[in-house]
């Protein structure tokens, strides 16, 4: 640490920066006391048909498996998705199709309800487009209910 401080202070552009900012480096460093706050628990849905038990995980002492426990247990209470869709650009099918195959594969494992996601491909990357194309799919009579919409927005070199 010391030695990041040192190369820090020896040099003049870091040096005008720190004055600039009216910031100060010290090479010694400063103790805090700090506190350690319960995470409680993630609660989620009941224990067996007949009852109103909730299984329950303590997440300090589950660690950083808890998302290996959570998987095969169902949500606390959820709403089932009713309406909902994935809007994508149309030369990124196969990724669309796979990610709406993960999140079939996701709902099933946690018992969660939903319909089939609806798929909307748009062609081109133009910010407009997507934008008129997504509000004239969701300004169309019914689709008031629409609950959940997901964006792959194209990245860079494809990447969605």
């Amino acid at each position: 640490m010391n030695s990041l401080v040192e190369r820090v202070l020896s040099n003049v552009k870091n040096m005008d920066l720190l004055k600039d900012w009216e910031v100060e480096l010290s090479q010694r460093p400063q103790k805090h006391r700090g506190y350690k706050l319960d995470a409680g628990n993630i609660v989620m849905g009941p224990v067996g048909l007949e009852t109103d038990e909730r299984i329950a995980h303590n997440i300090d002492i589950s660690g950083s498996d808890i998302g290996i426990k959570l998987q095969n247990h169902k949500l606390f209470d959820q709403i089932s998705l009713e309406k909902w869709g994935v809007f994508y650009q149309d030369r990124d099918s196969m990724p669309a199709k796979t990610f709406v195959a993960m999140m079939e594969k996701v709902l099933l494992s946690h018992d969660y309800q939903a319909k089939p996601m609806a798929m909307f491909p748009i062609s081109g990357y133009n910010v407009e487009l997507w934008r008129e194309e997504i509000k004239d799919k969701l300004m169309r009579k019914g689709s008031s209910s629409v609950q959940v919409i997901i964006l792959l927005i194209p990245g860079k070199n494809g990447r969605s």
